[in-house]
């Protein structure tokens, strides 16, 4: 049958109307459908729309559909007796049983009051298709006041479960691209079948009990498991960064790399918070082959690992552990005195740790080829206690250049491996170096040396820039040592 452009068709709860034409049905200036759920237009041979045309309201369109610049709003809609349309203004969802074909100029109109998304109701419109969905040439338009905020959920306003799936991209906005609402730059995503709108910043809350934390890569996309339970599903690429709030129990955070890096460009923070334990809260890195680990200390509980570049920061932590595989770990420890620095072997096969109490216990793999400790800008008192078994790397221990105090102290009880200190360090008051067989380890801006275990040949620069370095090194060697 067919409408002309002026006509009207308003479907009330419950009804079904069917359009037999021989080809596409057109619709008129305005479709209407009076659900949720219950009413249902259905085209035997499919239904086209043109510009100035609009379908509204929240049912079931049973035909496959051609915008050809026409408009969808869904929204919550009444039906008179008359037939009259009167829309409600409260978003809706209108569900597709067949393909939809946006065209150019296809319009979706889509609401938006809120986040959140049940079965019986929601607070920003959705189209959902059973069929195919091709956005090409189409075009979105959000309105409403709505502010959207780091914690709230993405919102999915159109998906397609097509054997195609979702197809093309609305007009102006490619896949990441920044939609701007109401002053937040959202992103919008096309992947997996959907069109998706995300906060760039999300923040992931927990509760006050003790809680695991997931963030891994599958496919092409970051998953976020709370519990076990997935509760956010991100594209790569989308996010400027990701926050996540423990909350008062202990937690732990596993950032997973086996199947790629999940953290984005602008990094992940991890905020303990309050702990129910001594224990506390911790994170786990788990897999991954970087070149550099950097572990910058900014007090006992805060500061951010730098994995190549990837960045992980995080407050009110106590453990923190690596198991990825990696050439060079840095440690920077507070600008703070740091009395009670140790390297130490970890219970861990293939594993040593450094702890004190100005930082958070780091565990860590063997690096393959250096570890360097550099302290802060007072006192430190550095133990080098001893080292996996299997640990192979060079060491390097540079106290830095205190402010005040006495100096730093370098305690050497390392046995399981002789040291070779390279022997050209210029330029720094109070440099030393050692020399003895295997791997090479380097300190230097130290005020004192204690080795407890090993018997060593001592070069001293004395070069202008190094004069005095006699006096102001108290040197404690066992018996035996030549000079």
């Amino acid at each position: 049958v067919g409408f002309s452009t002026a006509g009207y068709l308003g479907i009330g709860p419950g009804a079904t109307v069917t359009l037999l034409d021989s080809d596409e049905a057109e619709l008129g200036l305005l479709t209407g459908l009076a659900g949720p759920g219950d009413a249902r237009l259905t085209a035997v041979n499919g239904l086209a729309m043109n510009v100035g045309e609009t379908l509204t309201g929240s049912g079931t369109i049973d035909g496959a559909l051609s915008l050809g610049g026409g408009l969808i709003s869904p929204d919550v809609i009444t039906v008179g007796g008359d037939g009259s349309i009167v829309a409600s203004d409260v978003p809706a969802v209108l569900d597709f049983a067949s393909s939809l074909t946006f065209g150019l100029g296809g319009t979706f109109d889509a609401q938006i009051t809120g986040a959140n998304r049940a079965p019986a109701a929601t607070d920003f419109d959705v189209i959902d298709a059973v069929g195919d969905v091709d956005l090409t040439g189409g075009l979105l338009n959000l309105r409403g006041s709505y502010v959207v905020t780091r914690n709230d959920p993405s919102l999915i306003l159109l998906s397609s479960a097509g054997l195609t799936g979702l197809t093309g991209e609305f007009t102006g906005l490619s896949e990441g691209d920044t939609v701007p609402f109401n002053g937040v730059d959202l992103k919008i995503s096309y992947m997996n079948n959907r069109v998706e709108l995300f906060h760039p910043e999300p923040i992931v809350t927990g509760t006050a009990n003790d809680e695991s934390f997931l963030v891994s890569v599958n496919g092409g996309n970051i998953q976020i498991f709370q519990d076990g339970t997935l509760i956010r599903e991100v594209p790569l690429g989308i996010l400027d960064s990701l926050t996540i709030d423990g909350g008062d129990g202990d937690d732990v955070l596993l950032v997973d790399f086996t199947n790629g890096n999940p953290i984005p460009d602008g990094g992940l923070y991890f905020n303990g918070q309050a702990q129910a334990t001594p224990d506390g809260d911790s994170i786990v890195l788990n897999g991954g082959t970087w070149t550099t680990n950097t572990y910058n200390y900014t007090n006992a509980n805060d500061g951010n690992v730098d994995l190549d570049g990837s960045m992980i920061y995080y407050t009110g932590l106590e453990p923190l552990a690596n198991t990825g595989t990696v050439a060079d770990i840095i440690f920077n420890l507070p600008n703070t005195v740091n009395p009670d620095v140790v390297l130490s072997d970890s219970a861990a096969a293939g594993q040593t740790q450094l702890s004190g109490s100005t930082f958070e216990l780091t565990i860590f793999n063997n690096p393959t080829a250096s570890l360097t400790i550099n302290g802060g800008n007072l006192e430190d008192t550095i133990t080098l206690q001893s080292v996996d078994a299997g640990f192979t790397a060079d060491i390097r221990v540079d106290g830095g250049a205190p402010t005040s105090g006495t100096g730093d102290l370098l305690i050497d009880e390392l046995t399981s491996s002789p040291l070779v200190l390279i022997p050209t360090i210029n330029n720094y008051v109070g440099n030393f170096a050692i020399l003895g067989s295997g791997n090479e380890v380097t300190f230097f801006n130290f005020e004192g040396f204690n080795s407890t275990t090993q018997v060593f040949d001592i070069q001293i620069d004395l070069s202008a820039s190094n004069d005095g370095v006699l006096t102001n090194a108290p040197f404690s060697l066992p018996a035996g040592l030549g000079v």
